[in-house]
């Protein structure tokens, strides 16, 4: 999943119960990291580096 602030989300996540199952790391494309959230579910979250966003979502 796409997201805006990865330090944001990292919050949002603690305070619902989720898991960190990857610390942040980061990538050619940004930030990353994943999380199993309270029902199971093991999600990427990912904010991208601004020149991908730029070219991807701006274009």
């Amino acid at each position: 999943m796409i997201v805006d602030d990865l330090d944001t989300l990292t919050k949002t996540l603690a305070t619902a119960g989720a898991e960190i199952t990857t610390p942040e790391s980061t990538s050619a494309t940004g930030r990353y990291l994943y999380a199993r959230r309270r029902g199971g579910a093991e999600v990427e979250y990912v904010e991208w580096v601004p020149e991908l966003v730029d070219r991807i979502v701006h274009a």
